[in-house]
């Protein structure tokens, strides 16, 4: 097994000439949308640091490397979520500000990795604040989020953010290939997730996805008609599951995005590009934009624990009435 990564050559050179001009910063915060490679990134980071044969990237094949490649290296250490939205506690955090000033168990350094750190709590934050002002001189953070403004400002002040982006559609396609998916199949997940490869592979395997995917654009459809009734049978089929529902709508969201720049452009993010450029032609600028906002209303009331049915149903009512 090994790491392979693709585009976001500014990220890696930008860690690459920290690295090897020996002027590292001690936290890294990742962030972009999921599937982009987050993950991936900060474990080749990790290794990186740590490898014991490091001639321009980690060579892979080190017992070091190895071993964080299998997620066993006892001092790369990726911290636990906590609590329904799998956040990162204060208590967490405290624990590990603690164990942070104990000296590694077999590398020089020590690395704390918080992955989809999205709900970090503001109070895991303000614990957090101190340790990534002053860290040990061994001890290194690297988080991911889907978006930087998760974090207060005083944590932004203090890391260093990258952006991670999503691949051209070759380079996915390749990816998926390398991994012996079928031909149709890597069709099929690239014309609904372009260049995420992450997304693309979670398509092929994951039959949730594939139903949800089958749902958004049921709801697409839906809205170009104005069928209320299409519209309310598409929704149903999301209220007994928050995830697939807050998935649904999150993938909704960005055919409307495509919506508005169809005019413009032919470069779409979401899963549905064909039922986005009809839509284009069937309601106005101003009437995607309510909708973009009832929809993120919608996702931030799943957040909160509102009520599924009730939540889907007022937006099945906002949806036609805005359109």
């Amino acid at each position: 097994m090994s790491i392979k990564i693709y585009s976001n050559q500014n990220t890696l050179n930008t860690l690459k000439s920290m690295l090897e001009s020996n002027r590292l910063a001690h936290s890294f915060l990742l962030y972009g949308d999921v599937g982009v490679g987050k993950k991936t990134i900060a474990k080749y980071y990790a290794m990186s640091l740590m490898c014991e044969n490091y001639q321009d990237n980690p060579c892979q094949k080190c017992i070091t490397c190895k071993n964080i490649l299998n997620d066993t290296h006892p001092d790369v250490i990726w911290v636990e979520h906590s609590g329904k939205l799998q956040g990162f506690s204060a208590e967490t955090v405290r624990n590990i500000c603690t164990d942070a000033f104990i000296k590694p168990n077999s590398a020089d350094k020590k690395i704390y990795i918080f992955a989809d750190a999205d709900n970090i709590t503001i109070q895991a934050q303000n614990a957090l604040l101190k340790l990534v002002e002053e860290p040990p001189d061994f001890t290194y953070f690297i988080f991911t989020a889907k978006d930087k403004n998760v974090f207060l400002p005083t944590i932004i002040s203090r890391i260093i953010s990258l952006g991670v982006s999503e691949c051209v559609e070759a380079e996915c396609r390749q990816a998926l290939e390398e991994r012996g998916f079928l031909s149709d199949e890597i069709d099929d997940a690239i014309s609904c997730f372009h260049g995420n490869i992450g997304l693309c592979i979670s398509y092929i395997q994951d039959e949730k996805l594939r139903e949800t995917v089958k749902l958004t654009k049921s709801i697409t459809d839906a809205i170009i008609n104005r069928n209320e009734y299409e519209l309310a049978v598409a929704f149903a089929g999301l209220e007994n599951d928050r995830n697939m529902a807050k998935t649904a709508l999150t993938l909704l969201d960005k055919q409307f995005h495509d919506v508005l720049i169809a005019k413009f452009a032919d470069r779409f993010i979401g899963c549905y590009p064909s039922g986005s450029k009809r839509l284009s032609q069937k309601i106005t600028t101003s009437a995607c934009e309510e909708l973009h906002l009832l929809v993120r209303n919608a996702i931030s009331q799943i957040d909160s624990n509102v009520n599924l049915k009730l939540i889907l149903s007022a937006l099945c009512g906002e949806i036609i009435d805005a359109t």
